[in-house]
């Protein structure tokens, strides 16, 4: 850690174009002097391919061979959110990377580069991530790309997305990480997810590369609880040695392997970080179509030997899927109500007591499985119920394999085992036997220990509502509960039922009084002063509170007049931008400028004008906003921006304008004026009102991501 506390000392937060963010870098570049290695700079003016964001960028990086000479490259982003210090997100891996290179370069010569990048304006964009791939003669050695992030504060250090040779990757992380964590599923969870990190922009250059992290503390996460304190020295070794494992994998061994299996696939996961388990899609293709037909065989065998009715096997069909429907049911409708009467929040971040809430719910699902046992028991008997719940899991473990393989390990090696249960019950007969009770009670266990693992590993990437893929979860493994609780005598299953119901009417006690945050887990709260004035001079000036989703705590309205329904923050406001408004007295604030230099017209009849836009207030944030579809390019600083259209508006951003301002060229088609709104953002807010608001969000609310804001927006006739 001495590395992280020398560079990030003051713990504030450091985002792109502020003096914070300037001295990290600055601390950075010491450090690399300081390890004896040459620190090098990129600065650019870049503008983001996938988001409709611009910035001024400054990447440091170091090397340990000539350019020309193939290279693992390490990566991390230095910048943080204005909310909070990023210590976690992405410090941490600032301090990795700076030892990871130390370790680097006092272990024996190496056959292939180290190449160590800091990208800047990561939380803005991917921007210095793509300054670095458009702009940079270093990232044609990049043979392999592993970037450290962080969705939270603490956790295990996962391997969560991989590009390019995805096996031949498993494999060497499988192969050199000491405590290895890592599954298909976590994988194709990213995938689905509309995030990115520096990653993604080396996706289409044909790179391998591996995304690692740790999620857990998501509540922290772009908030200033996302500190020095908080950091879990635990989580930073595990990535340092994850990453480690990668580079040691990879500098010493052909490149070319990674080529050669990029068209490979595999089905993975550790299992407690005791290693990695593989096998290719097609090979679990075959077995698990190869398990279920020995299983359907062993079933068609039951039934003609009389030791399963075939009326039973029925009746446990029947149970399985009411009981699989009763766990839906139970989940949806406790997600319902729980949002309702406002005791978990409508989104994220997760409740403070997400355990009790999930632990209820599961007890619950338990409670209606004991109903279903005891009603259908005698119409099924033991083996029925058991035939026809993993019958069921049969069908799951048929359907992943083929069509969601990356699904399939959390079924295959429990069907495996049932399906040798099944062999062992045809041999058996009806003769009493420990062999049967082995044949019922081992796949029940091989399928726990997979269930316990999948929670384990997922619970905190996707824990954050009541009907969370881990109660989804809970529902599959608990169907495997039926036989047992059907053989069990009527009075066991009633103390069962009455003891459940104690625990169930205990967790709606601990529901209904636990607090939906906590000083640990915060809701989030920002403060936003904007001002907007209109093209004829009118002028609104407005104190705003967004609460990303949830009720308005009762404290902001004892400081002001807010509006019972949150409003769109601007006119073109996405939806779920909106805020709770009143308005604002005091001195307004000076606009930001918009100049023209000069305008003509180019060989396709279009206006060009070039402006000169700055901030008189010293901001480093600056947007533009449009409804008109006429303007056909916008370039800024001489890069071409990309804007999209959002709803009925268009938008784009620049971050780390200097004090001097930026110039922005606009082509457009037609000489009818329109509306441009242009806005200038600071990371804080006036005195007076705005530090009342600030201290009525309490210890259980905290700023997130932007945080509190100053936005002035000015609207011009272009």
């Amino acid at each position: 850690m001495a590395h992280f506390d020398r560079i990030f000392k003051t713990g504030q937060p450091h985002p792109v174009g502020t003096a914070d963010h300037q001295r990290v870098r600055q601390a950075i570049q010491r450090e690399l002097d300081a390890l004896g290695l040459a620190g090098e700079t990129q600065q650019a003016d870049v503008c983001g391919t996938d988001y409709t964001t611009c910035a001024r960028v400054t990447n440091v990086m170091t090397r340990f061979k000539p350019p020309g000479t193939p290279a693992v490259l390490l990566m991390t982003h230095y910048d943080s959110v204005p909310a909070g210090p990023g210590a976690a997100d992405d410090g941490h891996g600032v301090a990795a990377l700076l030892e990871l290179a130390r370790l680097y370069s006092t272990t024996e010569p190496h056959r292939h580069d180290l190449i160590v990048l800091f990208t800047d304006a990561e939380e803005t964009g991917l921007l210095g991530a793509q300054a670095f791939v458009d702009q940079h003669p270093w990232v044609e050695d990049a043979r392999l790309v592993v970037n450290l992030e962080a969705r939270g504060t603490t956790g295990e250090s996962y391997l969560f997305e991989y590009i390019g040779a995805t096996a031949e990757l498993v494999r060497r992380y499988g192969a050199f990480a000491p405590n290895p964590a890592t599954n298909s599923v976590t994988r194709m969870v990213y995938e689905m997810l509309p995030n990115n990190t520096d990653l993604t922009v080396f996706k289409n250059r044909g790179v391998s590369g591996a995304n690692l992290g740790f999620v857990d503390g998501v509540s922290r996460y772009h908030t200033p609880l996302d500190n020095r304190e908080h950091l879990d020295l635990g989580s930073l070794q595990h990535q340092g040695d994850n990453a480690w494992a990668l580079v040691a994998g990879s500098v010493d061994t052909d490149f070319e392997a990674l080529a050669e299996s990029a068209g490979e696939t595999l089905v993975f996961f550790d299992l407690f970080t005791w290693g990695v388990f593989s096998w290719s899609v097609a090979a679990g293709q075959w077995w698990t179509v190869a398990v279920c037909a020995m299983f359907l065989v062993c079933l068609v065998l039951a039934v003609r030997r009389r030791l399963i009715a075939g009326r039973q096997l029925v009746w446990g069909v029947v149970c399985v899927l009411c009981g699989l429907l009763s766990a839906l049911l139970i989940a949806f409708a406790l997600q319902w109500v729980l949002s309702a009467a406002q005791l978990v929040p409508a989104r994220l971040p997760v409740p403070a007591h997400l355990g009790v809430v999930a632990s209820w719910v599961l007890i619950l699902i338990f409670l209606a499985l004991l109903g279903l046992a005891s009603m259908f028991g005698k119409r099924t008997g033991k083996w029925g119920m058991w035939a026809g719940a993993w019958l069921f899991w049969m069908i799951c473990a048929v359907t992943t394999a083929l069509w969601l393989p990356d699904v399939s390990w959390i079924f295959v090696p429990a069907v495996t085992v049932a399906a040798a249960g099944a062999i062992i019950r045809v041999c058996s007969g009806n003769n009493p036997s420990w062999r049967n009770d082995v044949a019922m009670l081992v796949p029940f266990g091989v399928a726990g220990l997979f269930h316990v693992y999948l929670i384990w590993a997922t619970s905190a990437t996707m824990g954050v509502s009541v009907t969370s893929p881990g109660i989804y979860v809970s529902a599959f493994f608990g169907l495997l509960f039926l036989p047992v609780l059907a053989v069990q005598a009527k009075r066991v299953r009633q103390k069962l039922a009455l003891f459940t119901t104690g625990l169930a009417v205990l967790g709606i006690v601990l529901v209904a009084t636990l607090p939906v945050y906590t000083e640990a887990k915060p809701q989030h709260i920002n403060v936003i002063y904007q001002q907007q004035t209109a093209a004829d001079g009118a002028a609104t000036r407005h104190w705003l509170v967004s609460t990303f989703g949830e009720p308005l705590p009762e404290s902001f309205r004892q400081q002001a007049a807010f509006s019972a329904d949150p409003l769109p923050i601007v006119p073109f406001s996405r939806e779920r931008s909106r805020a709770f408004h009143t308005e604002a007295t005091g001195a307004p604030l000076p606009d930001l400028v918009l100049r023209l230099e000069n305008k003509a017209k180019n060989e396709r009849g279009h206006r060009v004008m070039h402006y000169h836009l700055f901030s008189p207030r010293g901001a480093t944030n600056a947007a533009l906003s449009w409804q008109d579809d006429r303007i056909r390019k916008i370039t800024m600083e001489g890069k071409s921006a990309t804007f999209r259209k959002s709803g009925d508006w268009f938008g784009v951003a620049y971050y780390g304008m200097s004090p001097q301002g930026i110039r922005i060229s606009l082509e457009v088609e037609g000489d009818e004026p329109f509306s441009l709104w242009v806005a200038d953002r600071t990371y804080t807010t006036p005195a007076g009102l705005g530090d009342k608001l600030k201290q009525a969000r309490g210890k259980r609310a905290s700023p997130c991501h932007r945080g509190d804001t100053t936005v002035v927006k000015v609207e011009c006739l272009i």
